[in-house]
């Protein structure tokens, strides 16, 4: 009966459920929690605290800034390349000077990576900053922006 609350606008919410253990676990996952692994760390933290297996969870990935829409610099795809070599293959050169990352494909490889069975990921497709009629985008308002909440809890 306690309810996780995240609050984004752009950044990728990640919901965890094992349904055997009646165990949820909520993130924000933003580019330095990605790049970090925070999916990884909620994965990690259910089998500590509840006994979890991963290959039992459920994950929801919701919407967030798509690729299409994530473009940075030089010095972000430099941190992920270090911090995780493998995100390589989620990277792509936009432009002379820009990069897009796959934050959601990343995130679903660090959870697979850590025993999540790929059939019992589901990845949101929709991209906050393309449907700002719908979403608050961070990067789509100029910073000047509300902020979606990312709810979950068990009855």
């Amino acid at each position: 009966n306690v309810a996780l609350v995240t609050f984004y606008a752009d950044c990728v919410p990640v919901f965890i459920f094992d349904a055997g253990k009646r165990a949820i676990g909520l993130a924000h996952s933003g580019w330095r929690g990605t790049m970090k692994e925070i999916a990884r760390e909620i994965v990690e933290k259910m089998c500590e605290e509840y006994e979890s297996r991963p290959c039992d969870m459920k994950v929801a990935v919701g919407p967030s800034i798509g690729k299409c829409c994530f473009e940075v610099g030089d010095e972000v795809i430099d941190a992920f390349i270090n911090e995780i070599p493998w995100s390589k293959c989620f990277i792509s050169k936009h432009g002379e000077e820009k990069w897009n990352i796959d934050l959601k494909g990343i995130i679903k490889k660090t959870l697979m990576n850590s025993g999540v069975v790929e059939e019992n990921i589901e990845i949101s497709s929709i991209c906050t900053k393309c449907c700002r009629d719908l979403f608050f985008s961070y990067r789509g308002d100029e910073g000047k922006t509300g902020s979606l909440a990312a709810i979950m809890q068990l009855k």
